[in-house]
């Protein structure tokens, strides 16, 4: 399922156990685990996150997509995230009208930010989903990616996870959606 938010300033769209790309490029991996207290879940899904957003006639891009798998380790949540050291497949499913400078996977030098963000929107909370979160997919601009904008989004991605929200997303409306998911990306309906 596929829901897309489309903002004056921007565009959110939503994939629920949707494959955002192939994964045909190099990439590495980066794992770690928070300490948290978990409570168990059986649902494994697929979601992705694609966020543009225009200000200033510059336009700021990313997409993350994630496997979202419950973990038997208590009180742990694993996180991998799949990196490339460099851009070389160009991703045409992208939300952008001109999609030819957009590239498949997550730039290394964003690996931290997506780190950073994760970690600590995890540890906002008391508990969280006993999952195993793998960061497998990902695209980027040549001009308008950023550790900001990921950070957005492995926000947004991390609110939603924990909330169990997939399916009921596709039925929210625009407001409703930023008021409990993308409140701190400042787009406007």
């Amino acid at each position: 399922m596929i829901k897309t938010f489309d903002y004056r300033n921007g565009e959110i769209k939503i994939t629920y156990n949707e494959s955002p790309a192939v994964k045909d490029y190099k990439y590495d991996w980066k794992r770690y685990q928070i300490g948290i207290t978990t409570f168990p879940v059986l649902l494994n899904y697929r979601l992705g996150v694609e966020l543009e957003i225009r200000k200033g006639g510059r336009i700021c891009y990313g997409m993350l997509g994630v496997q979202v798998q419950p973990e038997k380790e208590i009180n742990r949540v694993k996180i991998d995230v799949a990196f490339t050291k460099g851009n070389s497949i160009r991703y045409y499913d992208s939300c952008l009208f001109n999609g030819s400078r957009v590239y498949k996977g997550l730039p290394e030098e964003y690996l931290e930010s997506v780190i950073r963000k994760v970690t600590s929107e995890i540890l906002k909370r008391d508990k969280f989903p006993q999952y195993k979160v793998l960061f497998e997919y990902a695209a980027n601009c040549e001009v308008g990616s950023s550790p900001m904008i990921y950070g957005m989004i492995s926000e947004i991605i991390i609110n939603i996870i924990s909330e169990n929200a997939c399916e009921k997303i596709m039925d929210m409306d625009i407001q409703s959606f930023t008021n409990q998911f993308a409140e701190n990306v400042n787009l406007h309906y």
